[in-house]
């Protein structure tokens, strides 16, 4: 019988203590309190220092989830009602909704799909690609799996990929329209595994915190 997913802790983190002024800092949307800036492995993350949860960008959850989980939890978030929580960064309301989990990366009714084996409440801030987890909730997660090296057809796929939203993003950019690209971007890759890492270069050049 397969097992759960293994309870980590984020206590082992490395905190940032070089933050620019002209950054965001985002705050807890339970005590309102600063979120500090850290990192697990290669994760960063936003907690709170009073141990309410933490947060992490949705370019960032690629590191720490699995493909299927990323790209459903997305998918969830952008149909989901508004929550009690307050946006970290002070704008609408999070969104509220229940993530299911299993412990293969297959998308639900693809081949290799398992059955679900949990759900998780989340929160997610839209405005800002934000995912809030409550403490203990991220834990309940399973680890995202190695990536198998992207074949020659996926590496093609990349470059036809990056050739055709350069144009794009210079424009979007221009006209300070990041969201609407970046979002463009993640629905063309999110279903491509041998690029997901792709994807988490691009989430990390157009955060702004």
């Amino acid at each position: 019988m397969e097992s759960g997913p293994e309870v980590v802790t984020l206590r082992a983190v490395t905190t940032r203590p070089e933050i620019p002024r002209d950054v965001t800092r985002p705050r807890c949307p339970h005590c309102q309190v600063e979120l500090e800036l850290g990192a697990t492995g290669e994760v960063d993350h936003w907690s709170c220092p009073r141990l309410h949860g933490l947060a992490m960008t949705l370019s960032e959850a690629h590191g720490r989830l699995q493909n299927d989980e990323v790209a459903e939890l997305w998918e969830l978030a952008l149909e989901a009602p508004r929550g009690p929580l307050p946006s970290p960064f002070g704008g609408p309301n999070m969104v509220r909704f229940v993530l299911p989990w299993d412990l293969d990366e297959a998308r639900e009714g693809e081949p290799g799909d398992t059955e679900n084996l949990g759900a998780v409440e989340l929160d997610v801030d839209l405005d800002n690609r934000f995912i809030w987890f409550d403490t203990g909730e991220l834990e309940e997660l399973p680890h995202d799996l190695p990536d198998a090296p992207p074949s020659a057809e996926e590496e093609l796929a990349l470059a036809r990929i990056t050739q055709e939203f350069s144009e794009s993003l210079g424009e979007a950019l221009g006209a300070r329209d990041d969201s609407e690209v970046a979002e463009r971007i993640y629905n063309q890759l999110a279903r491509r595994p041998g690029t997901l890492s792709a994807l988490d270069r691009v989430g990390r050049a157009m955060t702004s915190y």
